[in-house]
Formats: structure tokens, sequence, C-alpha cells
């Protein structure tokens, strides 16, 4: 008997775990010009597990004022993961901003900066099916080439790498280079972009663009988000141990015993 109740505890003793996967929900953004912040709508749709990110390029010939001082959404603070800068002839800055459980519906999105601003924009990029929890890796890189790049590794299989870049020139669209999906640009002064990839296997992986046929000062931020995982089934316990579906008769084991002849079998 005590065999048998050994192995119908240790039945119970299990973890089941149901893996979500991230989608895309919608995408916005607009330029900044001559202005010390930057309002922009965006539709959350009614999902499970959401995350909004905001990726903010400027370009201005004074450095403090491309510095934000706050990103909201519906009048709620997002997160800074990066801030970067370009110094050249003019100045180039990128921040990265988040939010988790955004509210669903059309809001706006209030990036401030510190001064006025002669160039730049902002993209918004809602998610969902996303961990309810900080980035699990991220990485910032900036250069003088045509290819903007930053490598980053994900730790969880099926993370998504989310992130934007800004970079000196216009008129041209940033291209991606190795899987990577562009959720949106801009220019005005400088260019500006959003864009995201999921990774199926964690794994160090470059998250890349093109930014120009000819060298052009850029900054590109990233970072890895983990999908949401639900766990499946519950495990009851009494001072440590399992019981549920253990039936009982005058304290004796009786659910799920099977018997010939009176005699427990297995």
């Amino acid at each position: 008997m005590k065999r048998l109740l050994l192995l119908l505890a240790s039945s119970l003793l299990f973890t089941s775990n149901c893996f979500g996967a991230i989608v895309f929900d919608s995408e916005a953004g607009g330029n900044i010009q001559g202005a010390s912040s930057k309002t922009q709508a965006i539709t959350v749709a009614v999902q499970d597990n959401r995350l909004l990110v905001v990726a903010y390029g400027g370009e201005d010939a004074t450095a403090a004022n491309l510095v934000v001082t706050g990103v909201t959404y519906n009048g709620a603070s997002l997160t800074k993961i990066h801030d970067i800068n370009h110094a050249s002839s003019t100045y180039n800055r990128g921040e990265l901003w988040y939010m988790l459980a955004p509210d669903t519906g059309t809001h706006n999105v209030v990036v401030s900066m510190t001064g006025t601003v002669t160039g730049g924009g902002i993209r918004c990029s809602s998610f969902y099916g996303v961990a309810q929890q900080a980035p699990e890796a991220t990485q910032e890189a900036t250069g003088t080439t045509t290819i903007a790049t930053n490598t980053i590794t994900t730790i969880t299989d099926n993370a998504w790498i989310i992130g934007g870049g800004t970079h000196a020139g216009t008129g041209i669209v940033p291209v991606a280079v190795d899987g990577e999906t562009m959720s949106g640009y801009g220019w005005y002064y400088a260019t500006y972009w959003g864009g995201y990839e999921p990774v199926a296997s964690a794994a160090e992986t470059v998250f890349s663009f093109t930014v120009y046929p000819t060298s052009q000062d850029w900054c590109l931020m990233s970072a890895s988000f983990a999908p949401y995982v639900a766990a499946a089934g519950v495990i009851k316990t009494l001072n440590g141990l399992a019981w549920a579906s253990v039936k009982t008769r005058n304290g004796v084991a009786v659910g799920s015993i099977k018997t010939i002849s009176g005699v427990a079998s297995q």
C-alpha cells in the first residue's frame, strides 16, 4: 500500500506549460519638426499580455536639446531601455522606451525633449502575447557605415528582438538586412525607424538595417522580449505532499487504485 500511495503522489508531481507566441499588433509614428515634444496616437488591440515600444530618433546642433525627459501613453509613464548619441557636425540621438500592459483603445504617446529639436521623429509599436516582465536582453550600437548593426543574445526560445534606429541622412528608406521586419520609418533632417525580428531558438542574433548608399552616422537600439508562458495545471499540497485526486475511505486511499479479488494491483 505504501508503494501505491507513493506512486499516486509522484504521478501528481508534474508541471505543464503552455507556450504562447508574440504577435505584432499595430504601428504609428510621425516627424518632429522644430519642436520640444511629439504627440502620436496609436491603437492598442484588446488582447492579453500587451507591450508598447517607442523608438525615438533626433538630430540637432546642440546635444542637450535631444535628450528625452519622459515618454507617456494615455498619461502613464514608459520605462527607458536605451539612449545613445552619435557626435558629428550635428548630433544624432536615439532612445528606446517600453510599457507593459498598455491601455487598450486609441490613446496618445507623448515624447518630451529637453529643448527644441531640429528634426527627427518617433515610431510606436504595439505587440501582444509578451511575457509581462522587463526585456531579457538589450543592446545598443553606433557607427558611421552604410549598415546599422548590433548583436544581441536572446535567452528564451521564440523571443522577439524589438528596436529602432536613426541616421543622419534623409530620402532613403532603411532596409532590413537579416530577417528583420521594418515596422515603420520616416524622416525630417534625420531618418528614424522601428523594427522587429522573431528568434525561434535562443541565440546570438544580428539586428541590422541598411541606412544609406554611402556611410552615415547612425544609432541602433534593440531589446529582446520573451513570449508569455501560461502554466497549465495546479498541484495542491498538504504539508508539502501532493494530495489532489487521492480519495480516501476511513483514512485509507481508495481512488484510482485497481484491485483483483480485493488485492491492489498496478
